[in-house]
């Protein structure tokens, strides 16, 4: 342990090495592609009701480790800027991932694609491929490791590879909060996007000639880390609602807030409210820190074809939901998506007989038979 602790802290040290001015938005680039990442509080504690998708591994990579059921994600998101100066106004944000449970953990695969061409976010071109595995260790402590690997083609063409690593700790009640969960992630281990070609955060964007002067640093946040709680607050009829709040320090440079709050009817409509404040944007007046607002309805429906081969499969369901959100003074977020939860959940611990009420019967009608 005290090998770990010393190798944190000496990346920490060598991270906190390198100047820090990644392009505006440069922090959130693996969390505009679906509404979930946008409006659900960023949490690594899995969010105010713990609603998790396979995209919630770029908060915290333990995050799926729990998940019964096949899930299939997919998410866009338009990124609108009708006042920049490079006289490009749409961007584009988007990605596909899948989570497949196994008797030894769950497996999760996301695939992202982010285009922000303009000043206001100058996040260039980029694809980015995870792949991830998360285990429950005991019923209270889940663990998760993803490898990345991103590809940024601009002008000049860059790359990314890496890894994450987190664990995820429920502690039950504590007080009059239900289901409180602990979540710590160490992101981005490895080769960020170097930046070159970028506008970095404390460019002037309103300049024209600020590009050739001010290029982005690396992004994201080498070694960035990242802790977050959640519980749920209060459960009333139909209702339930909940929080998270989140903290994270990229390269020991900067302090990112972020906060969420849930409410949901009947676990089918739920209403997402999700905020964040990026101390290093504050200071150059890049953050607007309008609150992100998301809605997402669930609905079950049946499928024949699936039961034929496992009558557990019969039934499944599928959440839709939208969300929008300001992100910068003139750079707007419409984000729609849908994840889809293959078969039924099982919620029942299974049944150990030692001696059946068959086998009781029979031993008694055998002795009756000896004794005659």
């Amino acid at each position: 342990m005290k090998k770990v602790l010393s190798a944190l802290a000496a990346l920490t040290a060598v991270s906190s090495l390198f100047a820090y001015n990644p392009p505006t938005g440069g922090e959130e680039l693996s969390r505009l592609s679906e509404p979930e990442l946008i409006s659900g509080g960023k949490s690594a504690a899995g969010g105010a009701l713990n609603f998790v998708t396979p995209a919630s591994i770029v908060n915290n990579p333990a995050l799926p480790a729990l998940e019964q059921r096949i899930m299939i994600d997919l998410g866009y998101t338009a990124l609108i800027d009708n006042d920049d100066l490079s006289d490009k106004s749409y961007g584009n944000a988007a990605e596909i991932g899948t989570s497949i449970p196994s008797r030894y953990g769950v497996t999760t695969l996301l695939a992202q694609w982010v285009t922000s061409p303009f000043y206001d976010m100058n996040l260039g071109h980029v694809f980015d491929f995870r792949a991830n595995f998360a285990k429950e260790i005991t019923d209270k402590l889940t663990f998760g490791a993803t490898a990345n690997l991103g590809i940024a083609y601009d002008e000049k063409h860059d790359w990314k590879a890496g890894v994450d690593l987190g664990a995820l700790y429920n502690f039950g009640k504590v007080g009059f909060m239900d289901d409180f969960r602990l979540g710590v992630a160490l992101l981005n281990l490895g080769k960020p996007f170097s930046g070159d070609e970028l506008l970095g955060m404390n460019a002037d964007s309103r300049d024209e000639t600020a590009k050739d002067w001010e290029e982005a640093t690396m992004y994201p946040g080498l070694a960035t880390l990242k802790i977050g709680v959640a519980s749920t607050l209060f459960e009333a009829g139909l209702f339930k609602g909940g929080w998270s709040a989140d903290i994270s320090a990229p390269t020991m440079q900067n302090a990112i807030f972020d906060a969420g709050f849930q409410v949901s009817y009947n676990d089918m409509v739920r209403l997402n409210i999700g905020w964040g404040a990026n101390a290093r944007e504050l200071i150059e007046g890049r953050a607007v820190n309008l609150p992100a607002i998301g809605l997402a309805f669930k609905f079950a429906f049946k499928s024949s074809k699936l039961a034929a081969g496992n009558a557990d499969w019969g039934q499944s369901e599928m959440t839709v939901g939208a969300t929008w959100q300001q992100l910068y003074k003139n750079v707007n977020a419409v984000s729609g998506g849908a994840l889809l939860k293959l078969g039924t959940s099982d919620t029942e611990p299974p049944e150990i007989v030692l001696w059946p009420e068959d086998s009781k019967a029979d031993k008694k009608s055998d002795k009756s038979e000896s004794k005659e």
